[in-house]
């Protein structure tokens, strides 16, 4: 350094290195949250080991129940059902099998909060598509077809309120410049 006066700028910590890749045997230490996350990472590596999703499963028993662990378990869980190829069949039996009884009706309970979840984005998604396409058949049957790349960009990074606004201007407006004219 320049000076010696410098010195107290100098991080000094110790570097942990963890080889964390899907043929590791290397245990991973250290806190909870930090293992649930490394093993994470571990089984993203190799989505259909039943293994990796198992161990997961195990490590969400060493969380406390409170409002920090519960949201940790969602994280986690939600994390599985997105990354990993494994059925839902599979993951409730290897919960009965790795979690005490409260933790396991903890998942369970979550993992149908999850379906709901799911359930209603999809019926959600269905009534948002089932609108650009009215709207789109309103605009073909006032306008004709829209080749303008401008308006087809427009149209189609329109947001759902944007639609429902121009769904009701295209019902009077005389061009579709007047329909999505902000």
């Amino acid at each position: 350094l320049p000076h010696p006066d410098l010195d107290i700028y100098v991080p000094d910590f110790e570097i942990s290195h963890y080889d964390f890749s899907p043929g590791s045997e290397q245990d991973i230490k250290g806190a909870i949250t930090l293992k649930l996350v490394l093993s994470c990472f571990r089984a993203k590596n190799f989505p259909e080991s039943l293994h990796h999703a198992f161990e997961l499963l195990k490590l969400l028993n060493e969380l406390d129940d409170n409002e920090t662990g519960l949201k940790w378990m969602e994280v986690i869980f939600r994390y599985m059902l997105e990354t990993m190829d494994i059925s839902k069949d599979n993951l409730q039996e290897m919960a009965e099998k790795a979690l005490t009884p409260g933790k396991e009706d903890t998942i369970m309970t979550l993992a149908e909060r999850l379906r709901q979840e799911g359930e209603q984005k999809g019926v959600e998604k269905g009534r948002q598509e089932e609108r650009n396409d009215l709207f789109n058949r309103l605009l073909l049957k006032r306008f004709g077809e829209i080749r303008d790349p401008h308006i087809q960009a427009r149209l189609q990074n329109a947001s759902p309120d944007q639609i429902n606004r121009w769904f009701d201007r295209a019902l009077e407006a005389r061009s579709i410049d007047e329909v999505i004219d902000e």
